[in-house]
């Protein structure tokens, strides 16, 4: 599979496309980071926080984040 092919790599292209196209601020995208840092600091536990903004960043393919959540 070519690397532009890869979904984590469509899905990061879709949403920069998106977030151009909306001309407005998206929230939640800015946020991401800033809540889970906000919960790590504070020792509570947010998996669900944590595995969007590693999307978000790249750091991991969306189907793995999937996978790890809902296998406990």
């Amino acid at each position: 599979m070519a690397l532009v092919d890869r979904p984590d790599v469509v899905l990061g292209r879709e949403l920069a496309e998106a977030r151009a196209r909306a001309k407005l601020r998206v929230e939640a995208i800015d946020l991401v980071p800033r809540v889970s840092e906000f919960a790590r600091a504070r020792g509570v536990g947010c998996p669900a926080i944590g595995a969007i903004r590693a999307i978000l960043e790249g750091n991991t393919a969306p189907d793995a984040v999937i996978r790890a959540l809902f296998q406990g």
